[in-house]
């Protein structure tokens, strides 16, 4: 049973000076109040959603004082007003919350994850996990590199910027979501040293940042990564065209032409060892087959990018990579 529970002033509702929250029921029969914030919503919900709540209800005895507007007061006394406001909205408001077509802030997933296993809301954790396993998914053709830093990312259900990596991997650790960590760190490799060394701070306050183990495994993988994005693009520093390339010297004269663009605009860019090729087509001017032999070369590099992530960020005693997938009856 959670260390909250209901608590009642000295006979006089006027003592209580709470500033009213975003959500509030004037029909509520219940009063949640957190960081001198106050929530006036319906025990029923509450009892209906978290079986935290729903314990605390069956073993409370309130009395007829210590009332605001003539409800009982439950002060959430170790939980943010933020926290409180998103897990309450999420009870009345459940689209927004629960529809994976509309992008939310990695904060209110975060929120929804920790207050869910806090309080027991099943639906709540079970779908901030479905968001974050959607947007650093466990299969390579599922993953996007422009879902990441404010990109398009068709399947994003996440805005996400690669410094809630950091955040992403302390909740993977605490609530055993293992298989989150290989694309966390893949992501915290892009971090400046700034960002690796001191971590972050969210909306809420929360201060995220990573332990000097898990910051070794992002240098020291980072430089392997550098490596794969080299490899990635050894086709034009090889100009090896393809065997059934129909315009040899054409093609051939395009890679030579290109390896300084190449090397002054894509190597130095962030470290991305797991970006598809949709850029070969806009920056080479090669034939279909060098096109389609170069995509091929690309994909098999990329997968193998892919496949090793846990090996390169030392994490084969964690997590199984790639994932075996779950068959279903």
């Amino acid at each position: 049973m959670s260390s909250e529970g209901l608590n009642h002033g000295q006979n006089d509702e006027v003592e209580h000076h709470y500033i009213r929250g975003d959500v509030w029921f004037d029909d509520g029969n219940v009063v949640l109040v957190a960081e001198g914030h106050s929530f006036r919503v319906h025990r029923g919900m509450l009892i209906r959603k978290s079986l935290v709540f729903a314990d605390m209800f069956a073993m409370a005895h309130p009395r007829d004082d210590g009332l605001v507007e003539g409800c009982p007061i439950i002060p959430l006394f170790d939980t943010s007003k933020w926290d409180v406001a998103h897990m309450l909205s999420a009870f009345y408001d459940p689209e927004r919350y629960f529809d994976t077509g509309v992008r939310i802030s990695f904060d209110i997933v975060s929120s929804m994850l920790r207050m869910g296993h806090k309080y027991q809301i099943a639906s709540i954790k079970d779908h901030a996990i479905r968001r974050l396993r959607l947007h650093l998914p466990p299969r390579l053709q599922d993953f996007s590199e422009s879902a990441c830093d404010g990109g398009p990312g068709e399947k994003s259900a996440i805005d996400f910027r690669s410094r809630h990596a950091i955040a992403v991997i302390s909740l993977a650790r605490r609530f055993e979501l293992y298989d989150l960590l290989p694309l966390s760190f893949y992501f915290c490799s892009r971090l400046n040293p700034q960002q690796l060394a001191g971590g972050y701070t969210d909306e809420e306050g929360i201060h995220w940042s990573l332990s000097d183990e898990d910051r070794t495994r992002c240098l020291v993988g980072r430089d392997t990564i550098r490596g794969q994005c080299t490899n990635l693009y050894s086709f034009v520093f090889e100009g090896a065209v393809s065997p059934e390339c129909s315009k040899v010297g054409k093609c051939r004269a395009e890679l030579v032409a290109s390896r300084t663009v190449t090397f002054i605009q894509l190597l130095p860019r962030d470290v991305r060892a797991l970006d598809d090729c949709k850029w070969l087509r806009e920056e080479f001017q090669l034939c279909e087959d060098c096109l389609e032999h170069f995509e091929s070369l690309h994909f098999e590099e990329r997968k193998r990018n892919w496949d090793t992530l846990a090996v390169t960020f030392d994490l084969v005693d964690v997590v199984e990579w790639p994932p075996v997938p779950v068959l279903t009856p």
